[in-house]
């Protein structure tokens, strides 16, 4: 709220929270219980009501390969380049969740 009584809408900043940040990964990367993959397209099935926080959390990732990710509630899709990219996020997401 300003000094006028009005409220503004502030950015947060980012203070190098790298522990918070971790942490963040820690409870998504525990969220998963599979990752495999058909064709082009990576399936992550999750814990019941976690889907779209993995998504958000793998969408904020540096995937230069992974073109975007559809979420319901316990599965992922995330569409991604070609097979060999698919073979690899799918591995990537496996070892990420230390399956």
């Amino acid at each position: 709220m300003t000094d006028h009584g009005r409220y503004k809408y502030i950015v947060q900043k980012n203070h190098g929270d790298t522990e918070g940040q971790f942490a963040y990964s820690k409870t998504l990367a525990a969220s998963i219980i599979s990752a495999d993959y058909a064709m082009n397209l990576v399936v992550v099935k999750t814990y019941p009501g976690m889907a779209q926080a993995v998504a958000a959390g793998l969408d904020a990732m540096p995937l230069p390969s992974v073109l975007g990710c559809v979420a319901g509630d316990d599965t992922l899709f995330l569409a991604v380049r070609d097979i060999s990219c698919a073979a690899q996020v799918a591995a990537d997401i496996r070892k990420m969740a230390g399956k």
